[in-house]
């Protein structure tokens, strides 16, 4: 690890979440402090805290995020953010950095993952708030995660976009599709969660999450 230079690095993390077996060294190496969190980007840690092996899930949870006990303790915290004045221009560089992997505002500006932020633009600054910094809070219809067992043993995990009686199409993190036919389909699960994972206060500060919020509730 310490010999690859930092595009060699996001190469090898991309490739160790892959599969359950290199996502649990990459979790070992990041516990033992072999590999760094800050390595870490953003959206990579996203997946490996939405992964569909339970275990696997809550270690990266751990090490990524803050205890659920503490998540209003992290909004109250967040609170003064919504007493800066927030600059547009700003936000949405932070947007393009810390949310553009897995959403869109107003069908521009990232992959369609997530909801299109464009459609809660009219909501309460306190509202956005809440639901950025603690997202289990509240899941979106349509955007829970699911775990797809294929008859072949192979396990698919993503949204739900689309489905017929014959087949279902699941978005994948970054926003590609796949169509699977429902014969090929052992069992399907909702996980439950949010495909958000909690940990972005760990990314923004108090005045980019002000500026993340203007730029998200700004006029079309």
């Amino acid at each position: 690890w310490p010999s690859l230079t930092g595009d060699l690095r996001d190469a090898a993390i991309s490739a160790l979440i892959t599969s359950e077996d290199r996502a649990a060294l990459l979790l070992d190496a990041l516990e033992n402090n072999k590999v760094e969190q800050s390595a870490i980007p953003w959206g990579m840690r996203v997946q490996l805290m939405a992964q569909a092996n339970e275990s696997l899930r809550d270690r990266a949870r751990n090490l990524f995020t803050k205890e659920d006990t503490q998540n209003q303790a992290i909004i109250e915290q967040y609170r003064s953010s919504l007493t800066l004045k927030g600059g547009e221009k700003n936000g949405k560089e932070v947007f393009i950095k810390n949310c553009s992997v897995c959403h869109q505002i107003g069908e521009r500006g990232g992959a369609p993952y997530g909801p299109d932020l464009g459609t809660i633009r009219n909501r309460r600054s306190e509202s956005i708030l809440a639901d950025i910094l603690n997202p289990n809070l509240s899941i979106a219809d349509g955007y829970d995660i699911w775990i797809i067992e294929l008859n072949s043993g192979e396990n698919i995990q993503g949204l739900i976009a689309t489905e017929t009686p014959t087949a279902i199409t699941v978005r994948m993190y970054g926003g590609t599709e796949m169509a699977i036919a429902r014969k090929e389909i052992r069992s399907l699960k909702a996980l439950g969660m949010s495909a958000m994972p909690a940990g972005l206060e760990k990314q923004i500060s108090q005045q980019q999450m002000a500026d993340l919020l203007a730029y998200i509730r700004q006029p079309k």
